[in-house]
């Protein structure tokens, strides 16, 4: 018997790789819903905040790295 999939929980990495494909807000759910078939999905709370941080968190400061983080520790 096999083991029963109740759904699928997506954590930031899921949007990370959709901005990497350079999907947009249209083609990203669409790509979901055909990879995980019929289960239901949910955005880890996790994610969320990622997320609202990346959109609402503070500016890098001048001459910090990509990671947003400073050079000198």
């Amino acid at each position: 018997m096999e083991p029963a999939i109740l759904g699928v929980t997506l954590d930031s990495s899921i949007v990370i790789e959709a901005e990497r494909q350079h999907l947009n807000a249209a083609q990203f759910p669409k790509q979901i819903a055909h990879t995980i078939g019929g289960r239901e999905a949910a955005l880890s709370s996790i994610a969320v905040a990622e997320l609202a941080y990346g959109f609402f968190g503070p500016a890098p400061k001048s001459g910090a790295c990509a990671a947003g983080h400073s050079s000198t520790i």
